[in-house]
């Protein structure tokens, strides 16, 4: 949970989170594949204002850091900033911290590179600024880049001089290729970010299942999950197994432990995602509102068991043999229901 903090760190994937959190440092997310989205990171820019990137110290880390730069460009800010810390190479957040411990991966967050830097010094690696044709090179390379900074920013204003300065062209000339970059290319930038808020649809028992994941210990105010298996709603039957393994576990269970236990199963995606995501509620509120969705499909539930309960004495007085096929099998399958 990352509501609390002023930084938080993204790794690549949830078994980095796990070994993080296993050695104490709590402030961290996954992005669940080799990129950040923008949705991840609208959401975590809602929260923190520092983001320090730590992908795996190999060739598909280093194309996924340079993705998230290019995702995050457009969503910077000057009261946000964001870093990125590189590991020894072959390392991930995972195998590093275990060998080395939690003392030495946090000395590597210090040693992280702003986003400005690192973006300079990955442009200036790619294009030998001795001759024309390499700040040619830079130019081209950088253009595409700065237009997807906002120009009101501070950021957009100090990058674009020194890219000015290491080519040789002026703030002036660089600022209309990049408009006209921007232009040409269709490029819309987010309007009134720190507004913006992403809109979610869930179902109750999608929700449900995301508070649990979030407050584990609210499952044990569930008595019984039985009449929750006659619902039809998506994630319905994760919500009661989720339920059955927290209230059944020897131990305190947290959320790192349930995406453990869930390595391997059908619905581990499906977890996990829902896992990231993050509520702005308080403790009391979660649980209020966790409460109130399990009231709900109580109620619904109740509702089923009553209307199949009428259907099905319907049906049987209208007599087995004068009832069509179709019937006959919704007959079968309610009074197979009935008995369970």
């Amino acid at each position: 949970r990352v509501k609390s903090l002023e930084s938080v760190i993204i790794v690549e994937g949830y078994m980095d989170v796990l070994a993080l959190v296993q050695y104490g440092i709590a402030n961290v997310v996954a992005t669940l594949g080799t990129t950040i989205s923008e949705k991840q990171l609208q959401q975590l820019f809602r929260r923190v204002s520092e983001i320090v990137i730590c992908f795996d110290a190999d060739s598909a880390g280093e194309k996924a850091a340079w993705r998230a730069l290019k995702t995050i460009l457009p969503w910077l800010q000057d009261e946000r900033q964001v870093k990125f810390a590189f590991l020894p190479n072959g390392e991930d957040p995972d195998s590093f911290v275990r060998q080395s411990g939690a003392t030495a991966f946090l000395q590597k967050l210090s040693e992280s590179k702003t986003l400005s830097d690192y973006l300079l010094e990955q442009l200036k690696q790619r294009a030998d600024l001795r001759n024309i044709e390499g700040r040619v090179k830079l130019l081209n390379q950088a253009i595409p880049l700065l237009a997807l900074l906002p120009e009101a920013s501070h950021y957009f204003r100090l990058i674009l001089s020194e890219i000015s300065r290491e080519s040789g062209v002026t703030k002036e000339e660089l600022l209309g290729q990049i408009r006209q970059y921007r232009h040409t290319t269709k490029i819309k930038l987010p309007e009134n970010m720190q507004q913006f808020v992403v809109k979610e649809e869930f179902n109750p028992v999608l929700k449900t299942v995301q508070l649990l994941l979030q407050s584990p210990d609210l499952a044990h105010s569930v008595e019984n999950t039985a009449p929750f298996a006659i619902l039809e709603e998506e994630g319905i039957h994760l919500l009661i197994e989720l339920i059955e393994f927290i209230k059944n576990h020897p131990q305190k269970v947290n959320t790192a432990m349930i995406c453990q236990h869930w390595q391997g199963k059908a619905t581990e995606q499906f977890v996990l995602q829902l896992a990231i995501r993050e509520t702005l509620l308080s403790p009391e509120a979660l649980a209020r509102e966790f409460n109130g969705f399990i009231h709900q499909l109580l109620a619904d539930a109740m509702n089923q068991i009553l209307k199949n309960k009428r259907r099905l004495e319907f049906l049987e007085r209208k007599g087995i043999e004068h009832l069509p096929a179709a019937e006959k099998q919704e007959l079968l399958a309610l009074t197979h229901a009935s008995k369970r």
